[in-house]
């Protein structure tokens, strides 16, 4: 992720291509996302944005994720879709394997993909 300057409006924004994010997904699914954060020592975390860098902003549209920050950020950024079909529930009693679509945002991508790859 690398977010350009826009004079017009102050913001730094990025436009990624998205080709997973279907109508599907943003009607039934959910879409994750997560930024490659280094610490000082030179250790990495995948966490979900907004965890450690809370001022960025998206917006997810079919085949597209716009980001928009008050700084320039340059994080490796990468996003999990989830179909439908793996939802159960509606409305706030929505789940994924037991777990929300909230408590799946504020694990990690390792958690996630423990969540997303278990039998149950």
């Amino acid at each position: 992720m690398a977010l350009t300057y826009n004079p017009n409006d102050s913001a730094y924004e990025e436009a990624i291509n998205a080709p997973s994010i279907t109508q599907s997904i943003l009607d039934s699914g959910v879409v994750l996302s997560y930024v490659n954060f280094e610490e000082s020592n030179g250790t990495y975390h995948v966490t979900p944005t907004g965890a450690l860098v809370p001022y960025i902003f998206e917006d997810f549209s079919v085949g597209q994720i716009n980001l928009s920050a008050g700084a320039n950020y340059n994080f490796p950024y990468r996003y999990v879709t989830i179909p439908g079909a793996l939802v159960s529930g509606n409305g706030a009693n929505r789940k994924i394997k037991g777990y929300t679509p909230t408590e799946l945002k504020a694990m990690s991508f390792e958690q996630v993909q423990q969540v997303l790859s278990s039998k149950n």
